[in-house]
């Protein structure tokens, strides 16, 4: 994923905001910001509430919380909720999807 969006173009990242949600509710927020900056991730990190994940298994179900499956949505600024994602993709596939959501949204 940074790989992919470190290719984007300006104009694309720049309407994307990508937030990554920590499986693990007892982490401490700071000790997952201090992971995200080791690693250069350049997304939002937050700690996932236990009520986020209930949701999440309602929507797309438990393999939407195995973090090896690399698990990821999109949510479009109307409110869309893609499909669930999951499972090994090329940067250039992830930024084509990214820049062709971004094309898409009004």
């Amino acid at each position: 994923m940074t790989e992919a969006v470190a290719s984007l173009p300006d104009d694309v990242r720049k309407n994307l905001v990508l937030v990554g949600l920590s499986m693990e509710t007892g982490i401490q927020p700071s000790a997952l910001q201090a992971y995200a900056d080791q690693n250069g991730f350049p997304f939002i990190y937050a700690v996932m509430p236990e009520e986020y994940q209930r949701a999440i298994v309602e929507q797309f179900g438990r393999e939407a919380l195995i973090p090896p499956f690399m698990p990821h949505f999109t949510i479009t600024p109307d409110r869309t909720v893609s499909t669930l994602y999951s499972g090994k993709q090329e940067p250039d596939e992830i930024a084509k999807e990214l820049t062709a959501l971004v094309e898409e949204t009004p």
